[in-house]
């Protein structure tokens, strides 16, 4: 949808727009949603103008803005991580004006932990990149041991699986500080780990094999091309049978199909066979 952007004011909780002149209304606003996002605000409000009557559209365009607040980026904390630790938002609108039209967007996150436990979060995952030590390791040694931490440290939250009312189970908070996380959480740590050591990486979705609920893994990027990792699945396991492995042979899992359109794949190539380690 294309829009005719006269002006963009973003009045975001705990965001600075310092810096931002050279963006474009779009790029701006999507870049003070990212930052209220990443910061917890509470209520993140976006004001702007426009030549054309939105009034019937407003709920695409915040759909619109947060996807782009939402893409991947070099930031540990943006992209999958903010996109897979809350549950949607709640929208308000207000239109004044005739040509050009005020828009007001007021948008309320559903996040699945707190501030305070995600500052909790950021201190634990400082302590654990000193702790260990991989400034100066291969990719390969990066991936090996992000992987081996959160196998060893992290036990399936089989308490609270079936609680659909219990997000936290669902959070990088909830495997890196308390040490138990349902298969998104896992996935979750995984790509807030790989990204702060440099390693591309997404979270992606899917079934898996005999089960009905969705089920959350990862893809990392080692040379070229991408390989699965599944962290829940190795949790607890003395052999890793579930990382870094290609299309052909990882077993007991279906991508959705979003996963598996042209466009994802020609951004993400996945291997067809994975590395034998």
């Amino acid at each position: 949808m294309k829009r005719k952007l006269l002006s963009a004011a973003l009045s975001v909780t705990l965001v600075s727009m310092a810096g931002c002149r050279a963006m474009s209304g779009d790029e701006r606003i999507a870049h003070g949603l990212r930052e209220g996002l990443m910061g917890h605000s509470r209520s993140i409000t976006i004001n702007f103008e426009s030549r054309d009557d939105l009034s019937d559209d407003l709920a695409d365009v915040t759909a619109d803005y947060m996807e782009k607040a939402m893409a991947e980026s070099d930031d540990p904390k943006g992209g999958d991580y903010i996109r897979y630790q809350n549950g949607g938002y709640t929208a308000d609108f207000s239109v004044s004006g005739t040509g050009p039209y005020s828009y007001s967007i007021r948008i309320t996150p559903k996040y699945y932990d707190y501030l305070e436990q995600e500052q909790r979060t950021d201190e634990t995952v400082s302590r654990l990149m000193d702790e260990l030590d991989l400034e100066d390791a291969s990719d390969l040694e990066k991936m090996t041991a992000v992987y081996d931490y959160i196998c060893s440290h992290v036990t399936y939250d089989r308490v609270h699986a079936g609680n659909g009312y219990y997000y936290l189970r669902s959070t990088c908070y909830s495997a890196l500080v308390r040490g138990t996380a349902t298969c998104q959480g896992y996935a979750v740590a995984v790509y807030r780990l790989m990204k702060e050591c440099g390693i591309e990486c997404r979270v992606v979705t899917g079934r898996a094999a005999g089960e009905d609920a969705p089920h959350a893994w990862n893809i990392v990027k080692l040379g070229g091309e991408f390989y699965f990792l599944d962290a829940a699945w190795d949790s607890q396991r003395e052999e890793h049978d579930y990382f870094l492995k290609g299309m052909s042979d990882l077993e007991g899992h279906e991508l959705s199909e979003e996963f598996m359109t042209d466009e994802f794949m020609k951004a993400y190539p996945i291997a067809e066979n994975g590395i034998i380690s």
